[in-house]
């Protein structure tokens, strides 16, 4: 099956749905220089962030390489990045070591925080719980603050899906009275993968790392502003761009004639390497089942990472594969 087939699929048999909580890196930006200060760290413009608009962005290191990956919320007196679970950390120490005089504060709010996803057209009844008005709309890179059971929530419109998609934030001391007031089917785990890998959604730390460059993983059309000023990690990121390309991208793979020891395989990092020379070909990081086929979101070697096309790759354990990859929306 192609991604189409099984986006199409997938759509039909989960027209709506939530997926289960998620965990979160949030981080507050405050202060009067916060625009200013974070415009030098990120790759995505900040300047151009409307009030009650978001970017994606990447965070780097002098070299180019990744720190970071979002998205960067604009609110009334602060700046909020929000990211998959597990950044905070070395972001705020990256971030505090440049602070000396600028008005900035930075604090970590990943801890008090949670979010579900609501998939799909949502009921006029969730609609209204959560003042939404164009749910089908989600094509903006919006949010909002609304009330929801007396307590304030952050709905986010996610663009970067193939099907609507909201994320609900809300503090973690709220979550099971706002949880319940939210009546959708709970998508399975793999349910959610699915959705996300299809949708070419990497998790900082498992699918990109601080291995890799920016370009290296598809997000460029959306996370990689090559007209704002100079940040941190610009100059390699800007080289790239002027010789043309990467050595490897992420990318989705599909497992066509998959069987059970590679199922059982999915739950590990699956390094694969060119059959006859044994040279490495990439790793697929996240793997999800879908009716018998697999599919996985991984860094490929570039010379086999276009779109659409068959490889044969060769397991640790020795088995080779046929394996069918596609692009992520966002190149």
């Amino acid at each position: 099956m192609t991604r189409d087939e099984i986006v199409g699929q997938w759509k039909i048999e989960h027209k709506v749905g939530r997926s289960g909580k998620q965990g979160m890196t949030r981080i507050r930006i405050t202060g009067r220089d916060r625009v200013k200060f974070l415009q030098g760290f990120t790759t995505n413009d900040m300047q151009s962030i409307k009030k009650g608009e978001y970017a994606e962005t990447f965070l780097l290191n002098i070299k180019g390489k990744i720190l970071g990956h979002g998205v960067v919320l604009a609110g009334d007196e602060a700046l909020i990045f929000l990211g998959t679970a597990g950044q905070q950390a070395k972001l705020l120490a990256h971030l505090d070591r440049y602070i000396i005089t600028e008005h900035v504060q930075l604090s970590d709010e990943s801890e008090a925080y949670t979010s579900i996803f609501l998939v799909g057209e949502l009921p006029a009844d969730i609609q209204e719980k959560l003042g939404l008005q164009q749910t089908g709309d989600h094509t903006g890179l919006s949010f909002q603050q609304v009330r929801l059971n007396d307590h304030e929530v952050m709905v986010v419109r996610r663009n970067n899906f193939f099907t609507p998609v909201l994320q609900v934030i809300f503090p973690i001391s709220q979550e099971a009275k706002l949880i319940e007031s939210l009546d959708l089917k709970i998508l399975g785990e793999d349910e959610f993968e699915v959705l996300r890998i299809l949708s070419g959604q990497p998790i900082y730390g498992k699918d990109i790392s601080e291995e890799n460059l920016g370009q290296e993983c598809s997000r460029t059309a959306n996370a990689i502003s090559f007209h704002k000023g100079c940040y941190l990690g610009q100059e390699p990121i800007a080289r790239i761009d002027a010789l043309g390309h990467v050595n490897q991208k992420l990318r989705i793979v599909i497992w066509e004639g998959a069987d059970e020891d590679i199922q059982d395989s999915g739950k590990s990092p699956i390094l694969l390497a060119d059959p006859d020379t044994q040279k490495p070909l990439g790793v697929i990081s996240s793997v999800a089942s879908w009716k018998k086929q697999l599919v996985g979101l991984g860094v490929i070697k570039r010379h086999v990472a276009e779109r659409e096309t068959s490889f044969y790759a060769r397991l640790e354990s020795g088995k080779e594969l046929q394996l069918r990859v596609d692009w992520i929306n966002g190149e």
